[in-house]
């Protein structure tokens, strides 16, 4: 029997959004505001992935950093037979091979932005996906 595997072709960045407010002073007593949502499309033996993420900063009830970004991962399955195998691809592992690339990426914004850089925890999609009726998508 042929193993399931697969092929990563890219990581795409195809949405950031970065807003701070001008006088925003940013540290560890920020209320971060945190939301992420998975999107899969599976076509024969392809497979892309969207993860989106949302963060954003809360000081005194008010709004003063404000961020959207969505990667895609474009994959090709190979033995896709395995509807099991690819279905729990889609919705864990290839989330958590992009999910490292929006924290990368919000890291170094934030940085530039000259504010405490963002540095999102890692995310379990396995539980993400057992309370997914839960979370909120986006």
């Amino acid at each position: 029997m042929e193993k399931n595997t697969f092929e990563l072709l890219n990581i795409l960045l195809v949405e950031s959004n970065f807003w701070r407010h001008q006088n925003v002073k940013s540290d560890k007593e920020s209320q971060p505001d945190f939301k992420i949502g998975t999107q899969d499309k599976i076509s024969d033996n392809k497979l892309a992935v969207a993860v989106t993420v949302e963060f954003n900063f809360i000081v005194d009830d008010k709004e003063v950093v404000k961020t959207k970004t969505r990667m895609v991962g474009n994959f090709i399955i190979n033995n896709s037979a395995n509807k099991d195998f690819v279905e729990g691809f889609a919705k864990i592992n290839a989330p958590a091979i992009i999910f490292p690339y929006i924290r990368e990426h919000l890291a170094t914004t934030s940085a530039k932005a000259g504010i405490y850089p963002i540095l999102l925890q890692p995310f379990n999609f396995v539980e993400f996906v057992k309370g997914s009726e839960k979370n909120e998508k986006v």
